[in-house]
């Protein structure tokens, strides 16, 4: 009885490794939307591939189970990466740059409301031929230059706006005026810059482009008693003034030393007259110095 009892052991046990190998040899089924179903045993490799293998970019495509089956779903909004681009049939629509449209036209365009709005060819042909007013650019006087001409980029008319030759600035005294002509700017009536010699006149003051000012108006000073305007340059009058009473002084002064130099002379009843500097001790003796009186020489 055991051993039969272990027969029949043996016989469920391979009944079962039997039907675990045919179990295992249907391998995996894999199925796509369309196309055969693809079957691949255990050990065998199943190739998945999208045909592309570079720039690729992640988090677009989400893998979602409904219990029976693995649905791959592309996001509603595709994030293609910084460097990314839309392209259809080997043409770049979209990318980082902007929008190509290829030669193509954009179809269904609605009316532009906001600034930031493209138009359509209906708005752009009401805008010409309706109510639209021109758009004219003019000078509003000899000071702006308007010149006018085609756009190279567009076709449509150009205007060039520049500055004259001769620029006015103001009215009557204050009036300011840049010639590009001369070369000269003045301001009022007295003030003047001449750019082709360097001269600067501001009232009766000249500047020269030689580097001198001339017409100062503090052409005189008192040496005995000079009034003193800190800050304010000298003249040559002025300098000369002090120059004359410099000179006057030294002669004087020679004089005065000459004099001074010529020292006293002495003289007696007889003998040389005798010269003494001032400094200099002159000696008066009578050849006595004991037993004198008084009230007997005058």
């Amino acid at each position: 009885l055991t051993d039969i009892a272990s027969k029949a052991q043996q016989n469920t046990n391979t009944t079962n490794i039997t039907n675990i190998n045919k179990t295992i040899e249907k391998g995996l089924n894999f199925g796509g939307d369309s196309g055969a179903d693809i079957n691949k045993k255990l050990g065998e490799k199943l190739e998945i591939k999208g045909g592309a293998s570079a720039d690729l970019t992640d988090g677009n495509i989400g893998v979602v189970s409904d219990g029976t089956k693995l649905n791959v779903k592309l996001k509603k909004d595709v994030d293609l990466g910084p460097n990314g681009s839309l392209t259809i049939n080997g043409k770049t629509y979209v990318n980082k740059d902007g929008l190509n449209a290829n030669s193509q036209k954009i179809t269904n365009v609605a009316d532009g409301t906001a600034n930031s709005d493209a138009v359509n060819l209906g708005q752009l042909n009401a805008a010409i031929g309706g109510t639209a007013k021109a758009t004219t650019v003019k000078a509003k006087d000899a000071n702006v230059t308007v010149t006018e001409g085609l756009s190279t980029e567009t076709g449509g008319k150009e205007y060039t706006v520049g500055l004259g030759d001769k620029v006015t600035l103001g009215t009557a005294d204050k009036k300011i005026v840049v010639d590009g002509t001369s070369g000269k700017i003045t301001a009022g009536s007295k003030v003047t810059i001449d750019g082709t010699t360097g001269d600067i006149q501001a009232g009766t003051v000249k500047v020269t482009g030689a580097g001198t000012v001339n017409e100062l108006t503090n052409r005189t000073w008192d040496i005995d008693n000079p009034t003193i305007v800190h800050g304010q340059a000298a003249t040559e009058d002025q300098l000369k003034t002090v120059s004359d009473g410099v000179k006057t002084n030294k002669t004087n002064i020679t004089n005065i030393n000459n004099t001074i130099g010529k020292g006293l002379n002495f003289g007696g009843d007889s003998g040389a007259v005798i010269n003494k500097k001032l400094g200099e001790k002159l000696e008066i003796k009578g050849g006595a110095s004991a037993d004198l009186t008084d009230d007997n020489i005058g």
